[in-house]
């Protein structure tokens, strides 16, 4: 079991540019958690008649770049942003909240709430011309189904486990997946009182069935044709750069070129510092800068505050000392919260997030506060930080601030706390066996999903 000393305090993005955090750390012991600050930024530079004609771009700097054109990669953060740019969902979400389809002309729900009808919009096209087919449609559920059984509504396709004990699958499709001429008909064991968002999500994203392998499930095409609102004109897997052009042209109520620039997160000033010809939108963590860069940023330029379903942590190891003893982890996390108040940081704030509580092995500020360590406890604590050596990393953001008081904790604890400055693919595996006794890290899941299901 994983004790959670976590950091929570997010801000609001469009629900299509969310991500979901890494799902290593989802086991908790109970623990004392900490909520410190986090999430994300995105800071503007627009031109006030906002043409559309005319060339924005779009500065990245909390991911890399996409590493992957398979949907079933599209929950990776890194492909979020380019997976919603170049391909259509059977469902999408607007920025009020509100359901549209790109491909579909109608998309209905008996009143029993067990049967899902789709019908297939036969103008709409692929970039390469050629029609997006409602068999397209329903592999794109089906590929879902297949490599996420337990997802919500699709464990309850009629059907669905029988199907999930044939050799290859894909060759066919549930018995509860019909298609209908150009309809899409998919009846469900159960009701579902909300069936329809869960298609809004990136990996259920239309590309030809001919870009899959249907015995493995794998992509043949090197990058599946275009189904969405742009393709791209210039870069690949891996780039610091993407330009994707609108495919429509009529469409102008999107920009016609918008550019995807991936940047450190240390290069933002110097971006933002220089000749601005475009109209820019960057979009960062809070985590990588101080509270006196976020001060220097909101004085020159417009900022909404993004998504708060993703939030910062620090998560404790509680298999190694001195944080095996849950008397120490919550002295740590006392010292830590009073030092973090003392600070008065104003950008990073405990429990912004109403997804804080949600957290599996959290305790409140106020549950926190009604807990007391005696002092034979706390004695016995201090003895145990006198002799122990926390190794402690980042993962998802600079965090300056949120580590000097990390700092200032273990010397004011007596803690010897030893930073290991990389570690790259190994953190979980060095977590498991002991090796690190804290992560300065981030986690969270999709607005539109706040279950974090997938």
């Amino acid at each position: 079991m994983r004790c959670l000393l976590q950091d929570n305090g997010n801000q609001a993005i469009e629900p299509m540019l969310a991500g979901r955090g890494p799902g290593k750390w989802l086991m908790y012991s109970v623990c004392a958690s900490l909520l410190t600050a986090a999430a994300g930024l995105s800071v503007a530079h627009l031109n006030r008649n906002m043409n559309t004609e005319s060339e924005k771009q779009f500065a990245i700097s909390w991911v890399g770049s996409p590493n992957s054109w398979d949907p079933l990669d599209f929950d990776n953060a890194n492909n979020l942003f380019t997976a919603r740019m170049l391909y259509a969902t059977p469902i999408e979400a607007t920025s009020h909240g509100e359901l549209k389809s790109r491909i579909l002309k109608t998309f209905d729900v008996s009143p029993d709430r067990k049967t899902l009808i789709w019908e297939i919009d036969e103008s709409v096209k692929y970039a390469d011309g050629s029609t997006i087919d409602i068999k397209d449609v329903a592999f794109a559920v089906a590929r879902m189904a297949l490599s996420r059984p337990k997802f919500p509504v699709l464990e309850s396709i009629a059907g669905h486990a029988d199907w999930l004990k044939l050799r290859y699958p894909l060759e066919s499709l549930p018995a509860g997946i019909q298609i209908n001429g150009s309809k899409l008909i998919i009846n469900l064991t159960k009701p579902e009182s909300r069936p329809f968002f869960r298609f809004t999500l990136e990996p259920f994203a239309i590309i030809p069935r001919r870009c899959v392998d249907f015995k493995t499930n794998k992509l043949v095409c090197e990058r599946p044709v275009e189904s969405g609102p742009y393709k791209l004109t210039s870069g690949q897997l891996g780039s610091s750069e993407l330009i994707f052009e609108r495919r429509d042209p009529t469409e102008v109520t999107i920009p016609k070129v918008i550019s995807f620039s991936f940047v450190k997160p240390q290069d933002i000033f110097a971006l933002l510092s220089g000749d601005i010809k475009k109209d820019l939108v960057l979009f960062g963590n809070d985590l990588d800068y101080t509270d006196a860069e976020l001060d220097n940023i909101k004085s020159s330029f417009a900022v909404l505050p993004i998504a708060k379903s993703w939030h910062g942590r620090f998560l404790l190891n509680p298999n190694v000392p001195p944080f095996e003893d849950v008397n120490c982890r919550r002295l740590f996390a006392q010292v830590f919260r009073k030092n973090f108040s003392d600070r008065g940081f104003h950008h990073h704030r405990p429990e912004m997030s109403i997804f804080t509580e949600l957290t599996p092995g959290y305790e409140s500020a106020t549950a926190f506060g009604q807990i007391i360590i005696g002092p034979a406890e706390t004695k016995k604590c201090r003895q145990q930080f006198e002799t122990a050596t926390v190794r402690w990393t980042k993962r998802g953001g600079n965090q300056a601030d949120l580590t000097e008081v990390l700092k200032i904790s273990c010397e004011e604890l007596g803690l010897n706390c030893d930073e290991i400055s990389s570690v790259g693919k190994n953190l979980g595996q060095m977590f498991v066996q002991g090796e690190v006794s804290l992560v300065a890290g981030s986690t969270g899941f999709w607005p539109l999903d706040p279950l974090g299901d997938l």
